[in-house]
Parts: structure tokens; C-alpha cells; sequence
């Protein structure tokens, strides 16, 4: 998967004068990692980053930009909401359907309820 991350920024500063600023900015940083993406499925799935950035020190170098020094840690990963049947950490039974129209959700029922793991 490849993606970048877009992390906001709040940078504060003090001028020469003693006078202090705020502005915003965003750090881009650009991911290629390999991650098990499942298959199609009813239960939706989605990617997600969660990243904590800290910008110790930096300087203005002008126009308007900054240099600064960052540690960033970013986690990539793949979430669905499962229910999961604690005592066989299994899937729990699938509740009893109701009739419905296949003419309109026929590609929607033909995918499988949960995503496989990698079978």
C-alpha cells in the first residue's frame, strides 16, 4: 500500500521583537508498506493512520518557511468491527435473514459476510 500522511501542525514562534505568532502548517510523509488488506466483504473495512508528531526546535528561513526538527511515529492499519464469539473465538452465528429483492442488491449478497484470513 502506498499513501502519504498528511500531519497538521500548529507552529508558534517569537520574532526578534519579543512578539509571538501562530501559524499552520503540515508535514507530508510519504508511506509504501505491505499490509494484509481483506477481501471483499459485507462488514466493511478501512485504512487508517495514526500518527503523533513532535517538532522539538526549528528555525524561519524565509518567505514564509520553516526548517524544523520532527520525530514522527506513524501506524498504518486495516480496522472492521467484528463480533466476535468469545468462548471458540469464532464469528457468532448469523442472525435470521429477512426476504428482500435480489434484483437490487445481488452483487451485495453474493459477497461473503466476513473477510477471510488470508486462506
Amino acid at each position: 500500500m502506498q499513501c502519504t500522511v498528511e500531519i497538521p501542525l500548529e507552529v508558534l514562534f517569537v520574532d526578534a521583537n519579543g512578539v509571538e505568532y501562530k501559524g499552520r502548517s503540515e508535514i507530508l510523509v510519504p508511506e509504501d508498506v505491505i499490509l494484509h488488506i481483506p477481501e471483499a466483504s459485507i462488514m466493511p473495512f478501512e485504512l487508517r493512520a495514526v500518527v503523533g508528531a513532535i517538532c522539538p526546535e526549528g528555525e524561519y528561513i524565509g518567505a514564509n518557511d520553516f526548517s524544523v526538527t520532527a520525530c514522527i511515529s506513524t501506524i498504518l492499519e486495516v480496522v472492521v468491527d467484528v463480533v466476535l464469539l468469545v468462548p471458540s473465538y469464532g464469528y457468532c452465528p448469523i442472525p435470521p435473514c429477512q426476504e428482500f429483492n435480489q434484483e437490487v442488491c445481488a452483487t451485495f449478497f453474493e459477497l461473503p459476510l466476513y473477510p477471510r484470513n488470508g486462506e
